[in-house]
């Protein structure tokens, strides 16, 4: 590679001053927008996995966990702020991370370092990064290995020192162990190990480095040995093989890799005959002109793969398009795009002879991407906001402070059971309640468990069936043994999984009792709730806090309609008002409420 020097001209002052820049800059925007607490979809129950060295939902994620447990023990803040924070730091890291690897890359064009800072604030203020470096999750960690990644292999690059594939190696297994989507970008790792500097030759060389690669998955040691004391949380129990190998997710790989071949013809067949010609051309071009740069032609592939990996798991994946769940996939992307971006320009100057003469190439590019960075900002900055949000932290407290004393509650979904699990787990508030999660109800190890918490709780004898086929067949008769003996609620997406008509469920403001159990409900539990931002703009509404707001108006409505039959008029009015800001439209309350309005009002 002709632009890069092994000696690192660069390392002047302002080079050494950039990097920091960059991370302190990005950490110092992360801040001020980070979430103040848990968050929707796995924020929750990361964080309790964190805090409790616990196994979430597969494939458990001992990395994180273990790195979590760190930022748990951070002196301030509540656990999920911790766990927020420690995605904000991958974050900032990442971005450092890519500029380290573009100087090296810049490091015969005069300027390089400021080009090199330009580009990692570009991608630090990137809507992909940005949005899961203010929220817990393991994406951040995963922009940090692979960067790490790159790292190694431009070291390897420029001095042809083995050590560094073995290190790329270790850093794989571990990106490997974070999180599985990384397998996407095996394909230009593998082809660029094997066939640069003709290492394909050499296996002694390549057994080494698979036991390298080894060495960073065994963090998965963490599954088996931790799931043997019972955690807290033990999502799978991975204490046996099988259990193992469901935690691991070793079944599903091969499914994905058949989703992603069988929905490429679609993909293609979507885009436009002329636009797929012309996307084919360039890259059978890229090729030719890049033939001799193998480094380049690696980002290349990692780029296309990423790419149309991610849009054929998203079209085969419907629960995908509609929350846009891919988005976050695309963070690799975006960095091997950065970094080939950069890698081109750098070459074309060196082979120009611009790189070394002048200074104002580098500049001009420089000065370009940092306003593009910069203007990132005020672009994503209301996408991103966090730090107001308190939907899924007030869900889960109004859900438990709807209950009774040790009553029983069926949740469902990531949204409606990982804030209740957070808020007991972390907080241990409401730990009298007993949740009951549906959706996981035909797995024996989770069944077992429920059993015994039965019993052991509530002297409530349950045998599940041994093999059961479908859920109702755990779940009709769990009900019913429960109800019978204790107050027994549903939250709302539960009552689509229960199957009681909505006519006999019995409201008590976001939860729903029981039909069997005796007596009435509580009117006024909703005086006990905290809503921010169901009401106002205070909360960044999000595509999950939307569906959330949904609820909440359709309950606040029902509240509503049932003051009205009881002759509460003041009350269903008020009600009914909250429910319109809430964004409910109701045409036979609607009609109600302004000729009640009205008549109040010619009063």
């Amino acid at each position: 590679m002709k632009c890069v020097n092994k000696s690192d001209k660069n390392g002047d002052l302002a080079g050494r001053l950039l990097g920091p820049s960059v991370f302190f800059g990005a950490l110092a925007m992360y801040l001020r927008t980070i979430a103040p607490n848990v968050t929707f979809w796995d924020s929750g129950e990361l964080s309790l996995g964190a805090l409790t060295l616990g196994l979430p939902h597969p494939p458990a994620y001992p990395l994180f966990c273990l790195l979590g447990r760190l930022f748990t023990m951070i002196p301030f803040g509540n656990i999920a702020y911790r766990t927020n924070l420690m995605s904000a730091v991958f974050g900032a890291a990442s971005a450092w991370i890519l500029f380290i690897v573009v100087r090296r890359l810049a490091a015969d064009v005069r300027g390089g370092e400021f080009l090199a800072a330009a580009a990692g604030l570009l991608f630090a203020f990137h809507e992909t990064l940005w949005s899961i470096a203010v929220i817990t999750e393991v994406y951040t960690i995963n922009a940090f290995l692979i960067g790490v990644l790159l790292y190694t292999l431009l070291s390897y690059e420029q001095s042809l020192d083995e050590k560094y594939l073995h290190l790329s190696a270790l850093v794989f297994g571990l990106a490997f162990a974070n999180h599985q989507s990384v397998l996407l970008s095996l394909p230009g790792y593998a082809a660029y190990y094997l066939f640069r500097n003709g290492v394909w030759r050499r296996p002694l060389t390549v057994a080494v480095s698979l036991l390298f690669a080894v060495l960073g998955m065994s963090v998965n040691l963490y599954l088996p040995l931790r799931g043997s004391v019972y955690p807290a949380l033990d999502i799978g129990v991975p204490v046996t093989p099988e259990n193992l190998a469901w935690v691991l997710k070793l079944a599903s790989y091969k499914d994905s890799f058949r989703s992603i071949l069988g929905h490429l013809p679609d993909l293609l067949a979507g885009l436009d005959p002329v636009v797929t010609a012309g996307l084919i051309a360039v890259a059978a071009t890229a090729a030719y002109l890049l033939r001799g740069r193998r480094f380049s032609l690696m980002l290349v592939v990692l780029v296309a793969f990423n790419l149309v990996g991610i849009m054929a798991l998203a079209a085969g994946s419907a629960e995908a398009r509609k929350f846009h769940l891919q988005t976050k996939f695309y963070v690799p992307a975006v960095l091997f795009g950065v970094v080939l971006a950069s890698d081109l320009f750098c070459a074309f100057l060196a082979k120009s002879g611009s790189g070394r003469v002048r200074s104002w190439p580098a500049g001009a590019a420089a000065a370009l991407v940092f306003s593009a960075a910069v203007y990132q900002i005020p672009l994503n900055i209301e996408k991103v906001d966090n730090s107001e949000n308190w939907f899924a932290y007030d869900l889960g407290h109004n859900t438990l402070k709807s209950l009774s004393q040790d009553a029983i509650i069926f949740g469902y979904g990531d949204n409606g059971v990982f804030p209740i699990w957070y808020a007991q787990g972390a907080e241990h508030y409401r730990e009298d309640v007993l949740l009951v999660y549906p959706e996981i109800m035909t797995y024996s190890w989770y069944m077992e468990g429920l059993r015994d918490g039965l019993r052991e709780k509530y002297g409530i004898e349950y045998r599940p069936p041994s093999a059961p086929k479908n859920l109702k067949e755990n779940l009709d008769p769990l009900r019913a043994a429960a109800a019978a003996r204790i107050q027994t609620y549903y939250d709302y997406s539960a009552m689509l999984q229960v199957g009681i008509p909505w006519e006999k469920v019995k409201f008590q403001g976001i939860v729903h009792l029981d039909p069997a159990w005796p007596g009435t409900t509580e009117a006024r539990v909703w005086d006990r709730y905290v809503m921010r931002g169901v009401f106002d703009d205070s909360t960044n509404k999000s595509f999950a806090a939307e569906s959330i707001l949904d609820i909440y108006a359709f309950e606040l409505g029902v509240w509503a309609q049932l003051a009205q039959e009881n002759g509460k008029e003041g009350e269903a009015l008020a009600a009914y008002r909250l429910a319109r800001q809430a964004g409910l439209k109701n045409p036979q309350l609607e009609k109600w409420y302004e000729s009640i309005t009205a008549k109040r009002s010619n009063n």
